[in-house]
Parts: C-alpha cells; sequence; structure tokens
C-alpha cells in the first residue's frame, strides 16, 4: 500500500537527475514538500515568503535567494491556476536565475495557467491528474496499492 506522502516522493525522485542547482519552495506551505525533495536528491533548497491577496493574487515578499546564472525547480504538491509559480519563477528571473522549471505532484492547470507557465522554462506533473506537463508515472504504484486491497 502508497504510504502517506509517497506519492510525493515518487513525485519527486526525477529531480535526482535533474540538471538544477536548487530547489526552491513558493511558499512555507511547501517547504516540507522542498526538503523531503532535497534529501532525495542531495540539492540544496530555500523557500519564498508568498501572501495571497485574493484568489487570483499572490505577493512574494522579496527575499534575496543564491540564483544568479544557477537552474532552479520550484516545487509545490499541487498547482491549481499556476499564480504562485508564475509569481516565484518572474522573482527568480529578476535576481538572474538563468533556468526555472515548475515541479508539481498534482497539476490541476486550471483557468490561465498555461500562460501563467510562459514565466517557466518546463513544467513537469505527475500522472495523477492527466495533462501535457504529465512527465512522471505513478500508475505502476498505484496498481500495486489497489491489488494488495483486492
Amino acid at each position: 500500500m502508497i504510504e502517506p506522502f509517497e506519492t510525493e516522493r515518487l513525485a519527486l525522485r526525477p529531480l535526482a537527475s535533474a540538471d538544477v542547482d536548487l530547489l526552491v519552495a513558493p511558499d512555507e506551505n511547501a517547504i516540507r514538500l522542498v526538503k523531503t525533495a532535497s534529501a532525495i536528491c542531495g540539492k540544496p533548497y530555500d523557500y519564498f515568503e508568498k501572501r495571497r491577496i485574493d484568489s487570483h493574487t499572490v505577493r512574494i515578499a522579496p527575499k534575496k535567494l543564491a540564483v544568479k546564472e544557477k537552474s532552479v525547480a520550484i516545487i509545490d504538491d499541487v498547482i491549481s491556476s499556476g499564480g504562485t509559480i508564475a509569481t516565484a519563477a518572474r522573482e527568480l528571473r529578476v535576481q538572474g536565475a538563468r533556468r526555472v522549471i515548475a515541479a508539481c505532484v498534482h497539476g490541476l492547470f486550471l483557468g490561465n495557467a498555461e500562460a501563467n507557465f510562459n514565466a517557466c522554462d518546463d513544467v513537469v506533473a505527475t500522472d495523477t491528474i492527466l495533462s501535457k506537463y504529465s512527465k512522471v508515472s505513478v500508475a505502476s504504484e498505484f496498481s500495486e496499492a489497489i491489488r494488495t486491497l483486492a
């Protein structure tokens, strides 16, 4: 059976071989996830402090990160509209990041999500919700978990 958070661990495994220098949580809620990713792939991590203004607007508190000329992965559990990801990606670009990818466990990709991804070089999600960004399969693990229940 899949243990709690195991789907997240499975989704984060490809980051171990990804060409990234730093992992970033877009807000405090994703710190646990980015710490797990850091432990899996041996890359350093940091996080932004986010303030939600309304359901479509977020503000990332200015925080200087060591990203100049680095490849950075923004990691979150769920991406809905991509607004938080876009805001974080733009801030990383302002600070000099050369490449920004977004990675999530569950990609809902609602509303303007696709337009918001213009701020990123790549977007990676699992296949828990199928989309054109589903690049990591957790199907075999779910299949095995279902078989153990039968």
